[in-house]
């Protein structure tokens, strides 16, 4: 894939997630404002995409076996660093969603499985701008 479908896989794919968020989180409203954002092209998403890329390439081996961690520490600066200008240090959106009540095992699993699909995209992504 090149580049500019490697931007649009992960905008489509960036949509679909929020989509599912919203779903189970109606309560997080920067996940709808982001929503919006994304559907209205506000943002540059290949700047998006690049921005992302740089932070979660970090952090490959904890998303790649499951750890935690990555939502409880390392995944604060994805909205505001990525995307749009969230306090992350108060609004810490995926450590609250991995640490709720209504989070299942089979959710937690479906996480994973979107995050190891941006991070695909990421490293894609990565290759091609070198």
């Amino acid at each position: 894939m090149n580049k500019e479908e490697l931007t649009r896989l992960f905008k489509d794919r960036l949509e679909a997630f929020l989509n599912v968020l919203i779903e189970q989180f109606p309560k997080e409203k920067d996940l709808v404002m982001l929503q919006l954002i994304v559907r209205g092209n506000v943002i540059d998403i290949e700047l998006a995409l690049r921005n992302f890329t740089t932070i979660i390439l970090p952090h490959k081996d904890m998303v790649l076996k499951k750890d935690e961690e990555f939502f409880l520490s390392k995944c604060g600066s994805l909205l505001s660093g990525s995307l749009v200008k969230v306090k992350a240090d108060t609004v810490d959106h995926f450590k609250r969603i991995w640490l709720s009540d209504t989070l299942n095992e089979d959710d937690r699993e479906s996480l994973w499985r979107w995050f190891k699909l941006f991070l695909n995209i990421a490293i894609e992504y990565d290759k091609q701008t070198k």
